[in-house]
Parts: C-alpha cells; sequence; structure tokens
C-alpha cells in the first residue's frame, strides 16, 4: 500500500509540475539563430528566431507556444531545429516568471505574450506576413486558440497533444493513466485522481482549473491542423470530436486531425505513450510543412481506440455540472 502511495504522490507532482526534458543547447549545422527580445504586459521576454541558413524567398512564420510549468526555449530546441530545416522562420521563447506559477497563471496573459511574439516574428524580413501560426503544445493548445481569436495577423494553427477538457477534468484523467500504469488499483483510482484533483482545484491551486476551450474554439477561424501520440496525458478521440464539433458551431470546417501511434504527448518517439522520447516522431514536421503548403487540408486520420472513454463523465460527483462531451 504504501509503494501504491508513493506512486500516486509522484504522478500528482509530475502533472500539476508539468515539467519537460531539457535539450541540449547545441546549434544546428547549416542553420541561424538570432536572439529577440520583447515586451508583454510589462514584461520582456526573450526568445530565438531559428531559420534555415542559405535560404532566400519569404518562408512561413511559427511561434511555439509552451505546455505547463516554467518552460524555456531550451526545452523546445528539438522542435525548433526540426521546423526551422523544414522550411519555417521559428520563434521560440522563455515563458514568463512574472504572474505565472504552480498557483497563478492567466490564460489570457499567456495568449498576449503569444500575439507579442508573433508581432516580433512578422518583422523579420525573410517572414512572410501572411503565414504566421502559432504552435500551441499542451497548455499552449489552450493558449494559442485564444491569442489567434484575438487576431486575423494568425493565419493558422497548429496544435499538440491539445485536450477538449477544462484543465482539472484533465489531469484527473491523467493522473487516472499514470496510476494504472504503475499497477495502482482499488480506491486510489477514485481518491487520486478525481477527489484529490478537485480538492486542489476547489481550494486554487491549480489555476484555470475550470477553463473551458470549447467557446473559444467556437470563435477561431483560421485553418487548425490537430495532432495526437499515444496520448497518456489528454483523451485524443474524445478531445478530436470536442474540437471538430466546436468548430462546426462557429462555422470553421478547415480542421485537418492526424494521430500518430509511436508517439507520446509531445510527438515525441515512445512505443507505449507513457515512456517520455528524445526524438520526433518521424512524419509529424514533415505533415506541418505541407499542410502550411497547403496540402492534406482536411484529410483526417480515423480517429484511434481510446480505452477510457467518456473520461469527462468520471467526474461529474465530484466537480457536480454536466461533464464536457462534445
Amino acid at each position: 500500500m504504501r509503494v501504491r502511495w508513493v506512486a500516486a504522490v509522484v504522478a500528482v507532482v509530475a502533472v500539476l509540475a508539468g515539467q519537460a526534458q531539457t535539450a541540449a543547447a547545441v546549434p544546428a549545422a547549416g542553420q541561424v539563430e538570432q536572439s529577440v527580445d520583447f515586451g508583454s504586459g510589462g514584461v520582456t521576454l526573450h526568445g530565438t528566431v531559428t531559420a534555415k541558413a542559405g535560404t532566400t524567398g519569404l518562408r512561413p512564420g511559427i511561434v511555439l507556444v509552451h505546455g505547463a510549468g516554467p518552460e524555456t526555449r531550451a526545452q523546445y530546441r528539438a522542435e525548433a531545429q526540426t521546423m526551422a530545416q523544414a522550411g519555417f522562420v521559428v520563434l521560440s521563447y522563455d515563458k514568463r516568471t512574472s504572474g505565472y506559477s504552480m498557483t497563478r497563471r492567466s490564460y489570457s496573459q499567456l495568449a498576449d505574450d503569444a500575439l507579442a511574439a508573433v508581432r516580433t516574428l512578422a518583422g523579420l524580413a525573410e517572414v512572410d506576413a501572411h503565414r504566421i501560426g502559432l504552435w500551441g503544445f499542451s497548455e499552449g493548445a489552450w493558449v494559442a486558440p485564444l491569442a489567434a481569436s484575438r487576431s486575423p495577423q494568425v493565419s493558422y494553427v497548429v496544435l499538440v497533444g491539445a485536450s477538449g477538457l477544462a484543465p482539472a477534468r484533465q489531469s484527473a484523467w491523467s493522473l487516472g493513466n499514470m496510476l494504472r500504469h504503475e499497477g495502482v488499483a482499488g480506491s486510489l483510482l477514485q481518491t487520486v485522481p478525481v477527489t484529490g484533483t478537485a480538492v486542489l482545484s476547489d481550494a486554487g491551486l491549480l489555476p484555470e482549473a475550470q477553463y473551458d476551450p470549447v467557446p473559444v474554439l467556437e470563435q477561431l477561424h483560421q485553418p487548425v491542423l490537430a495532432m495526437w501520440g499515444n496520448d497518456k496525458k489528454v483523451p485524443p478521440a474524445e478531445s478530436a470530436t470536442i474540437l471538430t464539433n466546436a468548430l462546426h458551431r462557429g462555422g470553421n470546417d478547415d480542421l485537418t486531425l492526424r494521430f500518430f501511434q509511436q508517439a507520446d504527448h509531445k510527438l515525441h518517439v515512445s512505443a507505449d505513450g507513457f515512456a517520455r522520447g528524445t526524438q520526433l516522431t518521424p512524419g509529424y514536421v514533415d505533415t506541418m510543412a505541407s499542410w502550411v503548403a497547403g496540402q492534406g487540408h482536411r484529410v483526417n486520420d480515423a480517429l484511434p481506440q481510446q480505452t477510457r472513454h467518456r473520461a469527462a463523465g468520471d467526474f461529474q460527483e465530484a466537480w457536480g455540472g454536466p461533464a464536457r462531451n462534445s
């Protein structure tokens, strides 16, 4: 029993901290990097623009919007370098520390930061101002649509590991998966993920816990490419359905869904979706590049099998009210 409790605590810390592996800061051959600073909401954010060297003509730009936690641009070096090699001009930046913590954050403020990055990228001579997009991972997949809904300067949105559920429900679903993976059974599968997350949310220790992504998605009119791995942190089939229905209600049918089964939440190579990979899964960035170039729009993969289906319904007793499932 003690081992199970230890596993449960480790799982809670891992999900709520949102820690990601940091890639080694080694510039790629044949690429150029430029440091940039830009202001947003009274703070100065520091970033790096990565592009392929020796390329002429205007290129599409893309801003990388972080997952949860105090993340830095170094944690997205693999993404930045691979996207640059595929023809993008990529801006990655260190997430703000002022106003962002384990107990305090504003997705609205983070969206403003992302738009400040878009404006910075638009000012570069090599960037096509009509092809600047936002790439949002995990928490960033809540932030990027919010930012794009506010600005026509964003021409497309790429989402990786997006959740259609509110953060509290998504965290509880993820914790349940991790506990099962660690062999935990019995009452802990209700107590830790569901009751525990509800207590943290009620105590204000899980900021933006009840953020509903659907109203924003209904106001999002840019083309959207949404991709998932063999995801254990967000329910991929349910999230894809929620995303599709919300965009459709808002009159946006330009949605493309892709699934990579040999990948983790971040679309890094993973045999089971639990083990964190270091290499980007094959085909992921190529899919992005061809989609931005105008190929493959609305060519969707079939929804994956989701063993724990209708995750939102697991939490009605803890939170009350109807669960979001469409």
